[in-house]
């Protein structure tokens, strides 16, 4: 959802027993400044951005919940924007802004072994995640979901870089500087 310098992003994600994980965040167009993300002030002209941002968020909530596996996962998505689909799934596009969030895409599926496959869904059947990104964080959550399966997703941790280089044991002397 995006009007104005309000955005908002919702998603759920549902284990094999049936569970469901989810997420709703509410973003201003300040949030974005504040990382140095050139969005337009009106963000409803970056709507695909902030969908591409769902399947961000979408990826990285599935990485907390399966951490550690062996073999690559792939997470079946759904959008109902379709420049959000085909850019997720090709990782691919020469337009600013949203090259910069198909990189974090790219970044995050490496980092953490696990791909999307997003596949078109008719706005019209679209109504858990559009409600989750419409939710008024006051009421009860939209579709029967428990508060306490929410999963926090601040901007600042879905654009943050999700490892970095180290030593282990910390007291190791390498004669290089590591990579910042």
């Amino acid at each position: 959802m995006a009007s104005g310098p309000r955005s908002q992003i919702g998603g759920f994600i549902t284990d094999p027993t049936g569970r469901s994980f989810w997420f709703s965040e509410l973003f201003l167009w300040d949030d974005f400044q504040a990382l140095h993300l050139d969005l337009k002030p009106d963000l409803q002209k970056s709507i695909t951005c902030l969908e591409t941002l769902a399947q961000i968020a979408l990826l990285l909530m599935t990485s907390k919940y399966f951490p550690g596996h062996r073999m690559p996962i792939c997470l079946k998505s759904l959008s109902d924007n379709t420049g959000a689909e085909a850019s997720s799934n090709k990782l691919f596009s020469v337009n600013r802004p949203l090259c910069y969030f198909l990189e974090r895409l790219c970044l995050l599926s490496a980092q953490t072994n696990m791909e999307i496959d997003v596949g078109h869904i008719p706005g019209h059947d679209n109504v858990l995640a559009d409600n989750l990104s419409r939710w008024d964080f006051n009421s009860s959550p939209p579709g029967g979901m428990q508060l306490s399966d929410r999963v926090r997703m601040p901007l600042k941790e879905l654009w943050r870089d999700h490892q970095k280089p180290g030593v282990f044991p910390p007291e190791c002397h390498v004669p290089w500087p590591l990579p910042k």
